[in-house]
């Protein structure tokens, strides 16, 4: 490895957690405006204009609109580049996310459950772009970075060619957006640093860690997320003369050498490791050949070998017939499978395998075994096919259309479900929508209110050795069948009746509600008994019922609606059988959102124990929270999501504390502050700089306010230790 100097120093952290200043905020190597806010229509109606500057961090703090930072992408697991160029679904660890269209074709992004249960939510909306006689969809190259949803949006294009886009982001529940990077400051820098005519293809575009790579094919750039900071390749790599990026993995930059007199792509792959941030640059390293014909261009170099997907110890690409993988140790090519040249991108890579077409059918190959399966019930041949959560395959069938056909395997066969809007779905889901909006929230409300008023609200009881959730700990909504419309969960206990939770679930019909189940899932207390979970199948929901112990042999009972569409008991299997999923109908399921309700230190172990218990009290109240604010609920005042404080003392208040902040999203961020006797606080920002503000706090409340914006949040809170946990409420 050798050392050499960055052209450009990137700021000491991300442009969204710099210290608050006034006017123009000046980041190295961009300048960027005080607002750039991105004037959209939103489902929420909340557009928020964030500047790249150091402005941001009050703004942010005040009015709770905090995001945690983390890579989560469509590709999970994978800390390789994404080929952005048709990457229209993402997903992360709850929700898959997807460029789509509204019922009127309004260009949208949508969000829906990784276990495809329920009816898309419309999270963005945007507008076409038109001329004469044409229309393009704006948006683009969908990526996960900094737990926000980014984007491609065109803002200008002509059939000239003459075309403008900038990055945007987009909170995962559609209520914020804004600009991430101009198109001036974007292209301005890069040709700067490259030539006049540079336009990056979108095609060619890739993600990773923080960065964007911008490729024409013979030269490639990158755009560091945090900072705005641009790197040309030449900087990157210390390469003279073109190069191709194709792939990025662990560190090392995968690359092809044109030959531009000829207009040829040369067939060496290379590779060579570069750490911009620490200044450490390694050697070029040929890895493989991949073989071109005598009058191949780089134009039949694209059009035949598409696209170069790192994972593993492998590059996986396709030719016009065949998918193959490139050992990144040795360069020693294998080939597959073969496919039919029918879709666009020719295969999806998910987390266990890839999904093709040949024969007129969707075909999976495990990429560990090498076992391929064939689905014959998926037929036809969509123009792209993309990988979800779940080893999902989501099928765009019109190259014109944000439309899709998703396949989600089991053993089975799997399920197919239309992400679509035909006349048909239109008028089914218009139904749900109005039999939700007349019935379902109001009704819903009701019966949590009865059952905290019968059974208690959320609290905990402890002694030395165990910790457990008493009352009504758990409210959730599930759509059980996907009909779309979310079923009613609530676990509760009654006293002098044992730690384990009665589970009740209701649901809507004909505008009325129907209880449909009510009981105890088991009764003797063991190891497995200290959570609770439903269990999935093709999307479906069930509800496991245990037999008595002292049965031989302990039978599970899954509880959940038949075909008929009603609810009652739908399968029965030995429970040592159901534990190991080797059922002997080939059935297999598995845990939706397990919920722990009981802990102890036999369980935890001794050095656990307390950090159990604060996750567990923790989780509990932050769902509590969020879902009494769904249903329109005010938290009750002897919640535990209150404060145990009989008489408020400020004076017992002063001093430095650690702030917690809990979204209405349950999303967290912690800061170190300081309370003073006269209603001033200090807050530390992320550059160790201490910010002013003014608070007001009770027995149940806290508020604060930013002094340089006048802009105040709050909510309830509790104190744990040195840590205050405000539970930020929503905004109307």
């Amino acid at each position: 490895m050798k050392q050499y100097e960055p052209q450009v120093n990137p700021a000491a952290e991300p442009v969204y957690l710099q210290s608050p200043a006034s006017g123009v905020m000046e980041t190295q190597p961009v300048n960027y405006p005080a607002a750039a806010s991105v004037q959209k229509k939103s489902k929420k109606m909340l557009i928020i204009g964030l500047s790249l500057g150091g402005v941001l961090l009050a703004v942010i703090l005040a009015v709770g609109l905090i995001f945690v930072f983390g890579l989560k992408g469509g590709s999970k697991g994978n800390d390789g580049s994404i080929n952005l160029g048709y990457s229209t679904v993402v997903y992360d660890d709850q929700y898959t996310y997807f460029l789509s269209e509204t019922e009127t074709w309004a260009p949208c992004i949508k969000r829906v459950r990784n276990d495809l249960s329920g009816q898309p939510e419309i999270l963005y909306e945007a507008e076409e772009i038109e001329g004469d006689g044409w229309s393009m969809y704006p948006m683009h190259c969908m990526f996960l970075w900094n737990d926000k949803i980014c984007f491609i949006e065109y803002t200008n294009y002509t059939e000239q060619g003459d075309e403008e886009f900038e990055i945007h982001w987009l909170s995962k529940d559609g209520k914020e957006n804004g600009t991430l990077i101009s198109y001036e400051d974007f292209i301005g820098y890069a040709r700067s640093l490259y030539r006049d005519d540079f336009q990056p293809l979108m095609e060619e575009v890739y993600f990773f860690g923080d960065y964007l790579i911008f490729s024409d094919r013979y030269s490639f750039c990158q755009l560091n997320l945090n900072t705005g900071g641009m790197f040309e390749y030449d900087t990157l790599l210390s390469i003279q003369g073109p190069a191709c990026f194709v792939a990025y993995n662990d560190g090392y930059y995968y690359y092809f050498v044109p030959d531009t007199e000829n207009n040829r792509m040369g067939e060496t792959l290379y590779r060579m490791y570069s750490d911009i941030e620490e200044g450490v640059l390694g050697e070029a390293e040929e890895i493989g050949k991949v073989p071109l014909r005598d009058d191949e261009d780089v134009l039949d170099f694209w059009e035949k070998y598409y696209p170069f997907i790192p994972k593993g110890d492998y590059l996986y690409y396709a030719d016009s017939e065949n998918i193959y993988r490139l050992s990144i140790n040795d360069g020693e090519i294998e080939k597959l499978t073969s496919y039919d040249d029918s879709t666009y991108n020719r295969f999806a890579l998910c987390e266990n395998g890839l999904y093709y077409y040949k024969d007129m059918t969707l075909h999976f190959l495990n990429t560990e075994t090498l076992e391929e399966t064939i689905f014959d019930e998926v037929e036809g041949i969509p123009n792209f096919i993309h990988a979800g959560a779940n080893d999902a395959c989501w099928m765009q069938g019109d190259a014109t259309s944000e439309r899709y056909n998703c396949f989600l395997p089991d053993k089975q066969g799997g399920s197919l479900i239309y992400f679509g809007e035909s006349d048909q779905d239109a008028s089914a889901e218009d139904s749900v929508e109005d039999q939700d909006t007349v019935n379902t929230t109001a009704l819903y409300a009701d019966v949590v209110e009865n059952f905290i008023g019968r059974y208690g609200n959320l609290s905990f009881g402890e002694s030395d050795n165990e910790f457990y959730a008493q009352g009504v700990f758990k409210i959730d909504l599930k759509d059980f069948n996907q009909d779309g419309t979310d079923e009613l969960m609530i676990l509760y206990t009654v006293e002098e009746n044992g730690i384990y939770p009665y589970i009740e679930i209701f649901t809507v019909e004909d505008g009325g509600l129907v209880e449909l189940f009510s009981q105890k899932t088991r009764d003797e207390f063991h190891e497995a008994a200290m959570s609770f979970c439903l269990y999935q199948n093709g999307g479906n929901l069930y509800v496991p019922v245990y037999d008595s112990l002292d049965q031989n042999p302990v039978y599970v009972h899954l509880y959940g609606f038949n075909e008929n569409r009603e609810f009652g008991e739908v399968y029965q299997y030995e429970n040592n059988a159901f534990y190991m999923n080797q059922l002997p109908d080939g059935m297999e399921f598995t845990k939706c959102e397990e919920t722990q309700f009981y802990t102890n230190t036999q369980f935890a172990y001794y050095d656990d124990f307390e950090n159990i218990k604060e996750e567990m009290r923790e989780s509990l109240q932050i769902d509590m929270v969020n879902m009494l604010n769904e249903l329109g609920i005010a938290v009750p005042e002897n919640s535990s999501t209150q404060t145990n404080q009989s008489e408020f003392d400020i004076t017992s208040m002063l001093g430095e504390w650690t702030l917690e902040l809990i979204l209405p999203d349950g999303s967290t961020v912690r800061r170190v502050i300081k309370l003073q006797a006269d209603g001033t606080m200090t807050m530390r920002a992320e550059d160790g700089s201490w910010q002013d503000y003014t608070y007001v706090m009770d027995d149940t409340h806290f508020a604060y306010t930013y002094v340089g914006t006048g802009i105040s949040s709050g909510g309830t809170y509790t104190i744990s230790g040195d840590v205050i946990t405000v539970y930020l409420e929503a905004e109307n």
